[in-house]
């Protein structure tokens, strides 16, 4: 029986990823196994918002917010799983953390880390797991549904259930070049005049923005990735 090492788990079915190692030396045609999401935890199921900065300084996953200001643990656990054609075999201690990322799939939202919204927090511990949990470097915004990728393709591919994660995100990076800077500035200011508040601008995401959000976006300009 596998072990269950945290509460509230989603179980999701395996999902691919490109990693391949030969088990089994003395055959002539080793076993290939090859490395599976087994399981992600997030206690978020109505949608949040992060506000990321591209230098780190935002808010991390255990501060973000929803609408009405309430403030919410939004971190991510993930475990990894070896497999091969017998079976699951045992959890991927050491699975590079660079393999595991976040990206948001519409688009609007860059980080630091190459191409990335960010990496996990750590390599996977000896039961496989890891979190996302680390203030993003990252700029842009996203409404749309947050996704786990592993060495550079969706965790939800090949039929998955990785349950939905609504986690958006906006920054005073409105522009996404990863600088804050007069081009946000000029940005801002049209959303600060717009009839209907903007999503990317409501920095303090309440629905409306005003004094506070552009505390937020003073406090943070001329940020850019370290």
């Amino acid at each position: 029986m596998r072990s269950r090492p945290l509460a509230r788990h989603a179980p999701i079915a395996a999902t691919f990823v490109l990693l391949a190692l030969s088990l089994g030396a003395a055959s002539s045609a080793p076993a290939v196994a090859l490395a599976f999401v087994e399981e992600v935890v997030c206690d978020v199921t109505e949608p949040v918002c992060i506000m990321v900065v591209p230098d780190g300084s935002g808010p991390d996953f255990t501060q973000a917010r929803t609408v009405d200001g309430q403030v919410v643990d939004a971190t991510i656990a993930v475990q990894i799983w070896l497999v091969d054609e017998t079976g699951w075999l045992y959890p991927l201690e050491g699975f590079w953390d660079w393999y595991l990322t976040l990206q948001a799939p519409d688009g609007q939202t860059t980080g630091c880390e190459q191409d990335h919204l960010m990496i996990a927090d750590a390599d996977t511990d000896a039961d496989g797991w890891t979190t996302f949990s680390h203030a993003p470097r990252a700029g842009g915004w996203s409404q749309d549904l947050l996704e786990i990728w592993v060495v550079g393709d969706p965790a939800s591919a090949m039929g998955s259930e990785i349950p939905p994660l609504p986690i958006w995100f906006n920054s005073p990076d409105l522009s996404g070049d990863l600088a804050i800077d007069l081009t946000d500035a000029t940005l801002f200011a049209q959303d600060l005049a717009a009839p209907e508040a903007p999503f990317r601008s409501d920095l303090v995401w309440d629905g409306a923005i005003d004094l506070s959000d552009i505390v937020v976006f003073t406090q943070h300009l001329g940020a850019e990735c370290p």
